[in-house]
């Protein structure tokens, strides 16, 4: 799943799944 150049808002961050999609996110750009 690709998600450059995309704005995506994440809420829930706090959480063990957020936390994790957060990092992903941030590592993919």
């Amino acid at each position: 799943m690709s998600y450059r150049g995309r704005k995506v808002l994440v809420t829930g961050a706090d959480g063990f799944i957020g936390s994790h999609l957060t990092e992903a996110l941030v590592r993919e750009g």
